[in-house]
């Protein structure tokens, strides 16, 4: 419809038209505003005031909220009848029917009818009939028919005392609610979901709201953003996105803070609909941009109006559309690890499960105690005091006040313990400081930083740059006032804790070593903190007993030492393992509660003794990597036998030190000649048997059926399951281990035979032996195998495969069974037996077809390491298998993809077990 001129235009002239249109706003019974389009441009709209009714007036508000400005009160169900209106018509589709333009208007008026929400039902009929408005007067004595309706309907309401009809003003709203103290109301009402509608969008985040019950008029400023004001690009388009979806709605709101000096109630807030919040979709589209200085008001987290400003960012819209960041690239967002120690009180080292090496994380925005806030000269020892020394001048970290504090908040909290790694930015490297990366790390949910900051022992910069920004810096800076208020850590108005240490672990200074030696020995065991970690045996240990600083030395083993200085001018270098032992130590130990048994001090001051971390002897645990030999010293110990199994397991499994190790032949004879005379005689002999692999299991083991045996194996499933259907068995049987059973298999719900291989409680652990399956069942799964079923021996065997081992590295080992099942399970394929290991019988095995070895395949495709026998009977085929392997290498496939990550140099980055 085109606007028509304004003027006067007579009815029974104007041509009856009909638009479709979408109900913007209800301005009162008989008053709305209809917009010919919804989401496309800006669209046009007109006023439309109903047909033949008379609406109730609203009142007039005091000038300037002031109570002693003389206003008037709605009339009786004025607001009753808008409010009819606009929770039925609001955002809702209507048709217009014209019947004439309101001469004089400035802006096009029309009047006419209003269908809702088909072109049958007019909507005034519904307003006459619930007694909301009152029929015009029509001088005639044959009025219309629709006129003569409406008369009709309003006798009835009349009668019936419907609405304005009843006589009492008892159910009229009176608009005239003033707020005459803003900061009492915002202090009464604090925290509380209010009622409101939205009455007017001024811009994006000004939006004026009535609220309920009592009618008051406030401007609401959304907490936290800020959209464009007049004359700034995308105003109009941030108003209308807001009007479409908040316009005359029902909204919750929460009023966080005051807008002082102003005429008008003015509050910031937040307003809630069941969509979701409009502030965040604001700045979530580029509308709105966040807004430190109303951000403070927020009640809630501002973290979703952080993220969803970095969305509109990455994504350049609108007030973004020219956005460029200027930090480095983020090339690994979100990260997750064990912390393994604690860099000072600022930073964690933070191991991941691939394999890169641990990552130093900065906790973003916020300053360590030793670099935090001056206290002020005065607040300590008067005004006249001198001022204090710097920090920095602290002998030892200890000294620094709030730094020891701050490092144990975090090293309790979250070292050995999966964190979430979230980064917010990278700080470029310079002259001075290394390249940082800069996150929020949360534990079970928890923000590290928060918390620290809210204990008072750190603090929070100002003003960081927008690039360099953490997405909680809300939180830390709502952290840091509640600090400030509860005078904690740093803002204590004690001095801060003085640690009282003694450094026993200075070079050269033994004298207080071996007068600390007697304390030491006095008791079995002493706790004691692991400060530093040096090598794979030494380290630095706080003896909190003692308030000592010591040097630890592990006794019974000796480890690779690294780099050491010479009275020439060359160092002598690094031993081999070095680092791997070092690795695997600080691994296990790092800022760990541990306990020591101290035997006896060396000459520079070091204490010798044994570390347990738990229930773990840690010499014992390097000896068994093959990262330390024991030393002759051990033969007095109590753990010497433990020590010598241990060493010889790392020597046959050739670990680490032992990788080059040949085993020297025994002296007699006799011992000697008859292995080789075996080795001489014995052939490889081959007898391939024909069989279906049935089941891979997690150790690398094969069952398998044999082919012959297939029908046997039909007719037994076929027997067991008719009898079960025409006897169904009595569930609730409670087995003993090694009984066979018939179990239920859950993915098919069908009965097996089964053995049970342990009961623990309500969960029984049964192995399916006609198939290798292993699950765990209930006693409902549970029942008596008829005897007759029980005469046929297991049909799957279980095998083990020769020449072949899984990876260390548990993601390597899942990968490994994935591929080995895909290749294996359901798969008729050939087997030799080979040999028997801890009771297990290994097999080679060639394809159906006798023509290649599946398992060597899968060892030059990097999923299977070798395990090299010493059978000389298998060297030949040994040969084969590690050229295998080195192909493997040599590509980079699979588990060798970073290099030679072989069992030796898994140690080199501390994923040893």
């Amino acid at each position: 419809m085109t606007n028509q001129p304004p003027g006067a235009v007579s009815p029974a002239k104007e041509p009856v038209k009909v638009f479709e249109g979408v109900v913007k706003q209800v301005n009162s019974g008989d008053s709305i505003v209809i917009r010919e389009e919804v989401y496309t441009g800006y669209p046009k709209e007109k006023q439309i005031t109903i047909n033949n009714i008379i609406a109730l007036k609203f009142g007039r508000r005091p000038a300037n909220n002031d109570p002693s400005a003389k206003g008037t009160d709605d009339e009786p169900f004025a607001f009753e009848a808008r409010e009819f209106l606009r929770k039925k018509l609001v955002g809702k589709k209507v048709f217009f029917k014209t019947a004439g333009q309101v001469p004089g208007s400035g802006k096009p008026r029309y009047y006419g009818d209003i269908y809702y929400p088909t072109l049958e039902n007019n909507i005034v009929n519904e307003l006459v009939e619930n007694g909301l408005v009152t029929v015009k007067t029509v001088k005639s004595n044959n009025p219309a028919a629709d006129l003569q309706t409406l008369i009709d309907l309003q006798n009835k309401a009349k009668a019936a005392k419907l609405g304005k009809w009843d006589g009492s003003t008892k159910n009229a709203l009176k608009k005239s609610g003033v707020i005459e103290d803003v900061e009492v109301f915002l202090k009464k009402n604090a925290k509380k979901r209010i009622k409101a509608i939205v009455e007017s969008v001024i811009d994006g985040s000004t939006i004026k709201l009535m609220l309920l019950p009592e009618g008051q008029m406030i401007t609401l400023y959304l907490s936290g953003i800020k959209c464009p004001s007049e004359n700034e690009e995308f105003r109009e388009e941030a108003k209308f996105f807001v009007e479409i979806r908040l316009l005359q709605k029902d909204v919750e709101i929460t009023l966080e803070g005051v807008l002082s000096n102003n005429k008008t109630p003015s509050f910031f807030g937040t307003i809630y609909h069941p969509a979701g919040e409009i502030a965040v979709e604001l700045v979530k589209q580029g509308f709105a941009t966040c807004q430190n200085r109303s951000m403070k008001y927020l009640e809630g987290s501002a973290d979703k109006l952080r993220a969803a400003e970095r969305q509109a960012k990455e994504k350049k819209l609108r007030k973004w559309q020219n956005y460029q960041h200027t930090g480095p690239e983020i090339p690994e967002k979100e990260i997750i690890g064990t912390v393994i120690e604690i860099v000072r009180e600022e930073a964690l080292l933070v191991k991941t499960s691939n394999h890169d090496k641990p990552k130093k994380i900065f906790l973003s925005n916020i300053k360590p105690a030793r670099l935090g806030i001056e206290v002020p000269r005065g607040e300590q020892t008067g005004e006249d005091a001198p001022p204090r020394a710097p920090r920095t001048l602290a002998k030892h970290f200890y000294e620094i006040p709030w730094a020891y504090e701050a490092r144990e908040f975090l090293r309790t909290r979250c070292i050995g313990k999966k964190v979430n790694v979230s980064v917010d930015y990278i700080q470029p490297k310079s002259d001075k400081f290394e390249e940082k990366i800069c996150a929020t790390v949360t534990v079970n949910g928890i923000n590290l930083a928060v918390e620290l900051v809210k204990e008072g022992l750190a603090t929070v910069m100002n003003n960081p740059r927008d690039d360099q920004m953490s997405q909680c810096f809300d939180d830390l800076k709502k952290a840091e006032e509640i600090a400030k208020q509860s005078h904690k850590g740093l803002y204590s108005k004690s001095p801060p804790p003085k640690q009282r240490i003694t450094d026993c672990s200075s070079a050269g200074d033994s004298a207080r070593a071996k007068a600390l030696l007697p304390s030491l020995q006095r008791f079995p065991r002493f706790e004691a903190l692991v400060e530093y970690v040096a090598s794979g045996s030494r380290m630095r240990l706080y003896v909190r007993r003692e308030y000592s600083l010591i040097t630890f030395l592990l006794a019974g083993i000796t480890c690779p030492s690294g780099e050491r200085p010479n009275q020439g001018d060359q160092p002598s270098a690094a031993e081999e393992y070095h680092q791997e032992a070092l690795a695997f130590t600080k691994e296990k130990i790092m800022h760990r509660e541990v306990e020591i048994t101290v035997e006896s001090c060396n000459k520079g001051g070091s204490m010798i003794g044994w570390l347990f971390i738990g229930n773990t002897n840690l010499s014992l645990a390097l000896v068994k990597e093959g990262l330390a030999k024991v030393h002759r010293s051990a033969e007095r110990s109590e753990y010497f036998k433990q020590l010598q199994q241990a060493e010889k397991e790392a020597k046959d499994k050739k670990l680490n030190l032992w990788k080059n190790y040949v085993e020297e032949p025994e002296e007699s004879n006799n011992n000697t000649s008859k292995p080789e005379k075996e080795d001489t005689v014995k052939e490889r002999k081959t007898n391939y048997s024909e069989v279906l692999v049935s089941e891979i299991s997690p150790e690398l083991h094969v069952f398998v059926q044999p082919v012959s045996e297939g029908p046997k194996l039909e007719n037994l499933m076929d027997n067991m399951r008719k009898q079960f259907d025409s006897n169904p068995p009595a569930t609730g049987l409670v087995p003993k281990r090694g009984d066979i059973i018939a179990a239920k298999f859950k993915e098919d719900q069908q009965w097996y035979r089964a053995k049970v291989e342990k009961v623990s409680g309500p969960n029984i652990h049964v192995l399916y032996i006609d198939y290798g399956n292993r699950d765990v069942i209930t006693a409902n799964e549970c029942a008596l195998l008829p005897q007759m079923l029980k005469n046929d021996r297991a049909y799957a065997k279980e095998f083990g495969f020769a020449l072949v081992k899984l990876p260390k590295l548990p993601e390597y080992q899942e990968d490994s069974i994935l591929v080995v099942k895909e290749e294996f399970i359901n798969k008729t394929i050939n087997i030799n037996e080979e040999y028997t290991y801890d009771g297990l019988t290994h097999v080679t095995v060639l394809d159906a077809d006798k023509k290649e070895d599946p398992v060597k395949k899968l060892v030059e495709e990097g999923f299977l390491l070798v395990d090299r026998r010493r059978e000389r009977y298998l060297q030949k085929l040994l040969t084969e298998y590690i050229e295998a392997q080195d192909k493997a290498k040599k590509d980079r496939l699979h588990m060798w993809e970073y290099g030679d990550i072989s069992e030796d140099d898994a140690k080199e980055f501390g994923y040893a077990k």
